[in-house]
């Protein structure tokens, strides 16, 4: 099955960014890069990426700061 995510929208995720208790700890379950993702954050109203752990969302964020979370055992979708 191919999957093609054009658009995701995060009003419940509180940070737009990547947990600095995450950054040491590679191996996120799910990465989702190349997206257009909606924060719903004023501060920063969009992001590229997102990771998610333990069926949650933990970071949000540019391709390259995601990046640094994914571990050999994560799932990589490229929403391009």
């Amino acid at each position: 099955m191919s999957w093609h995510w054009g658009l995701l929208l995060l009003s419940s995720v509180g940070s737009v960014t990547v947990d600095s208790s995450l950054a040491g700890e590679p191996g996120v379950d799910l990465a989702v890069i190349h997206a257009e993702v909606l924060t719903g954050n004023p501060g920063r109203p969009r992001a590229e990426a997102v990771a998610v752990r333990s069926g949650k969302f933990v970071a949000v964020g540019t391709d390259a700061e995601i990046a640094r979370l994914v571990g050999e055992r994560t799932r990589v979708l490229d929403a391009n």
